[in-house]
């Protein structure tokens, strides 16, 4: 079983130095391949790839959870005095297009909703939903601007945090009677 790592890992170089060709046909399409043929009407050329950007994995920071039973423990016992609350979706002075009914509202919390916490989305000053999830479709939403905030309550409607406000756009077709013609 290693011989069979070892061989595959050492082939590994092999395949990632591949050369890239670009082959244009008597007809004008462009192919790019690893293995050119070679014809007549055909003309081949190598192409140089830019080199691949890529990032470093992110940095592991221990949580409570982390440091043994006794400080998650802890840590759960007292919930946060407030939470950093972000609207991710819509985007502030976003327009709803004509043929979406729809409109979802997702959040990100930090730190993770406590126990006996709820999540409440407000559109235009009313409480359309409250809950444990951090997204909330509302239907049938209406033409206008609306004004949209999500906040973190206790059970007993106590006000913990809440986020910036965001307006969005929503646009309908209006379907004008005709006006009677004067006699």
């Amino acid at each position: 079983m290693r011989y069979l790592l070892l061989l595959y890992l050492s082939c590994l170089p092999l395949v990632a130095g591949a050369q890239i060709h670009k082959v244009v046909d008597e007809h004008g399409n462009v192919t790019y391949t690893d293995n050119p043929r070679a014809g007549e009407d055909e003309k081949s050329e190598p192409v140089e790839l830019p080199r691949l950007n890529t990032q470093p994995p992110p940095v592991f920071q221990a949580g409570p959870e982390d440091e043994g039973e006794g400080a998650a423990e802890e840590a759960e016992a007292k919930p946060p005095s407030r939470y950093n609350i972000v609207i991710v979706s819509p985007q502030d002075q976003s327009a709803v297009p004509r043929g979406q009914r729809d409109v979802t509202i997702s959040a990100t919390l930090a730190p993770a909703l406590f126990p006996g916490h709820l999540v409440e989305f407000v559109l235009d000053g009313e409480t359309v939903a409250r809950g444990q999830n951090t997204s909330f479709t509302v239907r049938e939403i209406f033409r206008g601007s609306h004004q949209i905030q999500v906040r973190v309550v206790a059970q007993s409607g106590r006000l913990i945090s809440r986020s910036n406000t965001v307006t969005i756009h929503v646009h309908r077709a209006v379907v004008r009677k005709p006006q009677p013609k004067p006699t």
